[in-house]
């Protein structure tokens, strides 16, 4: 006869639990140790723990269970854990900080929106300026090109801009502050009867204003939410520059070329302020003495020919836009008219 104990109910109910977690599959015998069948458990949690309950059931009876009552114990525990699994150990001080967090995450996300939505439309503004600047200046190039060219006396050209060397062109009109180069258009201009076979560019740039920032940090903060910036009304200018080659010297490469200065600024001698970094980091403005030439090495804020704009200011500038290029074609026709030999500093 069969020895029935409560061991062999043990191993019946074992079986069973692992039937019903399963969805249906029988384990033969004591196989619960075979891969195929502790696939069940990887699941974690209270599969883990029941995975080490069914071991001490479905297994050799020197190694099971021997009472019932230890079983019901071992599922209680599982049920109070899986219970306990849904609280939070967070007291009500934890919850408002987690809230902080939370507002705070949330806060820099929509702010980090914005800001990609301020750039886009930055971005937006320039190129829309940028195509409108160009869409004048070739329609005067071409006027100017068919009007300088009409005798056939001199070769005068519409060209895309030479580019520069250094790779961008920039001026810097103070200690911490620049223009750098968008985009623009040059005329070429040469005399059939030159001995040098010179040739004589006017560029027109569109450039944007830059400023140069230092940030000191002292020691280490926690974390803040980024502030938001709104698309900015960027500082714009427009300045033209001369610059002559000579035959076997590559366009990019030439050195002889400088800032067209302004009518009333011409062979005038004049003061000339300019700012300097002393330390510590405070701006220092001293004055110079000059007597300006039509051309210059250095751009001058207040002599050299620029036109200076907020981009909101673009649509309402059409007639000081056209007396700034008026200016610059006069100023480097009567330059190259001169001789073209003089660059002042």
């Amino acid at each position: 006869m069969l020895d029935i104990t409560p061991s062999s109910d043990i191993y019946s109910l074992g079986k069973v639990i692992y039937y019903m977690l399963s969805g249906g599959v029988i384990i033969p015998r004591e196989n619960i140790y075979e891969a195929r069948y502790r696939k069940l458990f990887s699941r974690g949690g209270r599969y883990s723990l029941l995975q080490s309950l069914l071991e001490q059931m479905i297994c050799s009876l020197d190694r099971r269970i021997r009472e019932v009552t230890k079983v019901a114990d071992i599922i209680d525990n599982i049920a109070d854990w899986d219970r306990n699994a849904q609280l939070i150990p967070i007291s009500s001080s934890g919850h408002s900080a987690l809230e902080r967090l939370q507002q705070e995450a949330l806060d820099a996300q929509r702010i980090a929106a914005e800001n990609i939505a301020a750039r886009k439309q930055e971005t937006t503004v320039l190129s829309n300026i940028s195509e409108s600047f160009m869409t004048r200046l070739e329609a005067e190039f071409i006027k100017t090109v068919s009007h300088v060219s009409q005798n056939g006396v001199l070769v005068c050209e519409k060209h895309p801009l030479t580019k520069w060397s250094s790779g961008k062109f920039t001026v810097q009109y103070n200690h911490s502050e620049r223009y750098v180069g968008l985009t623009g258009l040059e005329l070429h201009l040469e005399q059939s009867g030159d001995q040098f076979r010179r040739k004589h560019l006017l560029q027109i740039w569109l450039c944007q204003a830059y400023g140069v920032f230092v940030t000191v940090q002292a020691g280490h903060s926690p974390f803040v939410v980024p502030s938001g910036l709104p698309a900015r009304d960027f500082v714009l200018a427009i300045i033209p520059y001369y610059l002559q080659s000579r035959p076997g010297v590559p366009l990019d490469q030439q050195s002889f070329g400088g800032y067209l200065t302004a009518k009333n600024h011409i062979g005038r001698n004049g003061q000339i302020s300019h700012q300097q970094r002393q330390p510590p980091f405070r701006l220092h403005t001293s004055s110079q003495h000059l007597r300006l030439q039509a051309v210059t090495k250095t751009f001058y804020n207040e002599a050299s020919l620029n036109l200076s704009f907020s981009a909101s200011e673009w649509s309402g500038i059409g007639e000081r836009f056209m007396s700034t290029l008026t200016e610059s074609i006069d100023n480097f026709l009567e330059y190259v008219a001169s001789g073209a030999q003089a660059i002042g500093p």
